[in-house]
């Protein structure tokens, strides 16, 4: 269905669906006519306030913590006439990706979608992210066809933390269109145990993990490319190469020992070939510490460097750290189970 209508938008059609589309951001929050929602691009990360919904391909999926993104905006360019005057025009038409931040009360067709673009097969997805009133009914929205997850940000965990674990994950459209909302009930959130960034429990190879303490937050990234249609340019995205992230995690010194020498096995004495690489998983565990509410898992692991951390302060109670850092080549996720 997804291809069937990403056919469908190369069509004069959807030139014309853009073109009425544009005036919509000028009605809503954030639209100013001549302002910068319909002028400049905006990956900001800075998240829009308010209730937010999600729909993916007719479903509801629950309600999104933070949201940003998602409007046309026309892209300026001048033309010299002579005699240093210059005329500007709107030259092409682009929609700003979307950042929502979830957390473990989403249904499934997020999941899946994620577990598809991890596993290297990103699929299109279409749906919309409503605003909601104090009523949760839906006030305006942002509709979204043939899309990608183009970035996913996994929390950073600490033994320390008692904040909930949010992912954030950015959806990268090939259109959208901004409409007034109907008054309509909002997708309830799925019963789930939140994730808290305390709660977490690492295995790496047969690296002692047990006293990691902290696994800074990392991204993984899928590559796109663009083309242009119609006459009014309007583009189309496809799916290229996954930047998989580092991993930089902290660790009781007490435990520092292996991990020196599979550094040095691994760099200084160079057997670092791919059967000397390690996998492993970082679990999201429920409030008990017992049961896995989701799983990373990562294959193709090497240990690239290990430091004393400069942060171990034994005067004020604190056992002395170790840092270490280690690259992946592949990454994928095990959502949370319906309970």
């Amino acid at each position: 269905m997804a291809r069937d209508r990403r056919s469908f938008l190369k069509t004069a059609g959807m030139a014309t669906a853009v073109a009425s589309a544009v005036p919509l951001a000028l009605s809503l929050p954030g639209g100013v006519p001549g302002g910068p929602s319909t002028v400049l691009a905006a990956d900001k990360r800075t998240y829009t306030g308010g209730r937010f919904a999600l729909d993916i391909d007719g479903a509801a999926v629950g309600m999104v913590t933070g949201f940003s993104g998602g409007h046309p905006y026309g892209v300026v360019s001048e033309v010299d006439l002579g005699g240093g005057l210059q005329k500007k025009h709107i030259s092409n038409v682009k929609f700003e990706a979307m950042t929502i931040r979830v957390d473990a009360t989403l249904g499934e067709p997020l999941w899946s979608w994620i577990s598809s673009m991890l596993a290297g097969k990103p699929e299109y997805r279409s749906g919309s992210v409503l605003r909601l009133d104090s009523s949760l009914a839906a006030t305006n929205l942002v509709e979204f066809e043939d899309a990608l997850i183009t970035e996913i940000t996994f929390p950073a965990m600490d033994a320390g933390s008692k904040e909930t674990a949010y992912l954030d994950v950015v959806i990268t459209p090939s259109v959208t269109y901004l409409k007034p909302g109907k008054p309509k009930p909002s997708p309830g959130t799925v019963k789930q145990k939140m994730w808290t960034c305390s709660n977490f429990r690492l295995r790496l190879g047969d690296l002692p993990c047990s006293r990691v303490s902290k696994v800074d937050s990392f991204t993984i990234k899928q590559g796109i490319t663009e083309s242009e249609v119609g006459d009014r340019r309007i583009r189309t995205i496809e799916p290229t190469k996954i930047e998989y992230p580092n991993l930089s995690v902290t660790l009781s010194e007490t435990d520092g020992a292996p991990w020196f020498a599979y550094l040095d096995s691994f760099v200084v004495q160079g057997k670092n070939g791919p059967a000397d690489e390690i996998t492993g998983a970082l679990e999201y565990l429920s409030p008990d510490m017992k049961s896995a509410l989701a799983k990373v898992s990562f294959a193709g692991v090497g240990l690239f460097k290990v430091d004393h951390s400069k942060e171990s302060d034994a005067s004020a109670g604190k056992g002395r750290t170790v840092e270490a850092e280690l690259y992946t080549t592949g990454v994928q996720f095990s959502g949370p189970p319906r309970i």
